[in-house]
């Protein structure tokens, strides 16, 4: 079973060089590493060199650099379009795998054929309260529908290793490369947030009962402060993002009440977080967005 890695980055080349320290200390190393770098200046040569000859010479390690590349998704895609492993595995640009991580990638897969789809756990995730589990799972029905938070706060819990979810996230997810036959990346309507979400809810129409959640698969997430967005631009997104991924699932049934319904959970958990810090800049975001969404037109893929 050959691996291939994709990691998009952009601007972070230390975080990067960090990640890639930790994908060359695996026990079992992947047959591929494919960087994906949209920076304002390309990763250096002599470092690419050095992580090939890390690697190994059996190995290969690919660097595709191009500023113009519209964001994660489409990184993604360029990702795949080279990758030649059978399981394609995608990575943040600012993890740390703990060691046996494609290991247990491989023996997930093995241990479970049907497995199209799969994602690990982050062993540093922010802290989550009842309150929060509560109210998320309580807002996300129907088409929004997301157990992994759930998961995540008790992976240590479970006694069987792989947990079947209907979405699975982007950033340690790996994937059978026959998916990618099936189901391509959602670049066109620029899905950024709920990037994962879409598409893997998209795979599991077509794999039924296939998405896993193997928690023996695990990095810790260090959330690098470079290109993240200010709390306007990140609910502005976020509104429009959920309204595409209506859009786009609107003949289901009770969708539009889905949203409906999520939106209500939005807005009175941002309401909260306006008064408690005395900043209304996502209540506008939100508005903003639930405008620039609905007036924003879904492209067929």
């Amino acid at each position: 079973m050959k691996l291939s890695v994709i990691i998009p980055t952009k601007n972070r080349h230390k975080d990067l060089q960090t990640a890639l320290n930790s994908i060359i200390c695996q026990e079992v190393r992947p047959d591929e590493i494919i960087i994906v770098d949209q920076s304002n200046e390309s990763f250096e040569t002599e470092k690419i060199a050095h992580y090939q000859d890390l690697l190994g010479a059996d190995k290969n390690f690919k660097y595709l650099y191009d500023p113009t590349i519209q964001g994660l998704v489409h990184a993604k895609s360029e990702g795949v379009n080279v990758a030649q492993g059978d399981v394609i595995c995608f990575l943040e640009d600012d993890v740390v795998l703990e060691n046996d991580y494609f290991k247990e990638v491989i023996n997930g897969f093995n241990k479970c054929y049907k497995m199209v789809g799969c994602c690990g756990v982050v062993t540093n995730p922010p802290k989550s309260s009842l309150v929060y589990l509560f109210l998320h799972n309580f807002f996300h029905i129907g088409i929004y529908k997301d157990s992994r938070p759930s998961i995540f706060a008790n992976y240590t819990s479970f006694e069987n290793d792989l947990i079947q979810s209907n979405a699975i996230s982007g950033g340690l997810s790996a994937w059978k490369s026959e998916v990618f036959k099936r189901v391509q990346f959602d670049y066109i309507n620029g899905f950024h947030m709920l990037e994962d979400i879409e598409f893997s809810t998209r795979v599991a129409e077509q794999y039924p009962d296939q998405l896993y959640i193997n928690t023996k698969v695990r990095l810790a997430h260090y959330f690098s402060p470079s290109g993240r967005e200010a709390e306007f631009h990140k609910q502005r997104r976020k509104a429009i993002e959920y309204i595409l991924f209506y859009k786009k699932r609107k003949e289901y049934q009770l969708a539009m009440f889905d949203m409906y319904w999520l939106f209500i959970g939005l807005f009175l958990s941002t309401l909260v977080t306006s008064i408690r810090y005395r900043n209304t800049q996502a209540i506008k975001g939100i508005m903003e967005g639930i405008i620039a969404g609905k007036n924003k037109k879904v492209i067929t893929l």
